[in-house]
């Protein structure tokens, strides 16, 4: 989950794509639930984005986001009308 705030100072988009690089890029897509002050919603990443959900990439994602911010779960359809419903988030 990103707050505006991150975005805008771009220190967890430049987190997260530090960490894709490091652990390699794959073929799971990547999925945030982004927040500020008018809306929330649940946005898919493009291909570039794509990972290999490895234990030490998650273990990274954990790291620098924090435990509560981060959920893996795989085989689930998405259903994005639910924000709570996440594939991959940071």
């Amino acid at each position: 989950r990103l707050e505006n705030g991150e975005i805008r100072r771009g220190g967890s988009i430049d987190t997260l794509r530090g960490l894709i690089a490091e652990h390699g890029r794959g073929r799971v897509p990547l999925w945030i639930q982004y927040a500020n002050d008018q809306a929330e919603g649940l946005l898919k990443l493009g291909a570039d984005w794509h990972v290999r959900p490895t234990t030490g990439f998650v273990e990274a994602l954990k790291e620098a986001f924090g435990d509560d911010r981060v959920e893996v779960v795989f085989n689930r359809h998405i259903d994005h009308d639910a924000s709570s419903d996440v594939e991959h988030a940071a």
